[in-house]
């Protein structure tokens, strides 16, 4: 079930849910969820799954990036990224993990190399820390 799914059926279920109920729900299953990713990190590293840089944190950031683009999309909502496909391009980082690639982060990063994360690629955005 996608985040949007779960967001859907919460609104269906709650009769009148709105604003500030719906941030609530979001956030608690955002940290839900990142409580099992870093549930899976833990086994990544303890299996002596390492890179430098490592893989994992860019890997988070692309997976919200993906999604936050899909439920955007589907809620009609303005994109925040420039083009209306770069939701699947961070999207693809995903296929680089299952693919079993030692270092997902950098056959990703040599295949989209004008995309930006965690500090790496150009910054279209200008959403970089300085």
């Amino acid at each position: 079930m996608t985040g949007y799914d779960e967001l859907e059926r919460y609104k269906w279920e709650e009769d009148e849910v709105a604003g500030q109920e719906l941030i609530d729900f979001c956030m608690a299953r955002s940290t839900v969820l990142l409580y099992y990713a870093n549930g899976m990190n833990i086994v990544r590293l303890a299996l002596k799954d390492e890179s430098d840089p490592d893989w994992y944190k860019p890997f988070v950031e692309a997976q919200l990036a993906a999604e936050e683009g899909r439920i955007r999309e589907k809620l009609e909502l303005p994109s925040l990224f420039p083009n209306t496909t770069d939701s699947l391009v961070y999207g693809t980082f995903f296929e680089h993990v299952m693919a079993g690639e030692k270092n997902p982060f950098y056959h990703w990063s040599k295949t989209w190399p004008d995309r930006y994360l965690s500090g790496r690629g150009p910054d279209p955005l200008n959403i970089a820390p300085n």
